[in-house]
């Protein structure tokens, strides 16, 4: 099962810029919903809660955006994660390091992993190439002696 999540703030690198201007993110930080009413929006991110169910009709201040529970943020640091899978990311076909490709994910709902789960593999990482073979090149029946040869 996934927790439902949404972009609350993009720091953007400072040190990187394309030249149309734009800055890739060096930390993401995500507000990740408790579902304590059984919504995907318990917290009432986009302010969907009728006025009439509201105590006070008048629109929120802009402190109380659930943007700013600092207790529900999960912190997406791009840098330390591309370190991560270069040194210890694994194809799942062919056991290489990932290294500086782009992978292939196959898993979206895996598990969050544990702190101490850092320095392992991701799971269902794959090298494009791999990925590709695997998927659209069908493998071939390995010949036996009893066909005759020339067929």
């Amino acid at each position: 099962m996934h927790d439902p999540m949404t972009v609350a703030f993009e720091i953007k690198n400072p040190f990187v810029r394309s030249i149309h201007g734009y800055r890739p993110a060096l930390v993401t930080v995500w507000h990740v919903d408790p579902e304590r009413d059984g919504s995907d929006d318990s917290c009432d991110w986009f302010n969907k809660g009728k006025a009439e169910d509201r105590q006070d009709p008048r629109p929120r201040a802009w402190w109380k955006h659930p943007r700013y529970h600092f207790w529900h943020w999960r912190l997406q640091i791009h840098p330390l994660q591309t370190l991560r899978r270069r040194l210890f990311s694994r194809c799942q076909k062919c056991g290489r390091g990932i290294g500086k490709e782009t992978p292939v994910g196959l898993h979206w709902d895996e598990p969050r992993p544990r702190w101490f789960e850092w320095f392992r593999s991701e799971r269902g990482v794959m090298h494009h190439d791999c990925f590709s073979r695997t998927a659209y090149v069908p493998q071939r029946p390995a010949p036996t002696n009893d066909t005759p040869e020339g067929t």
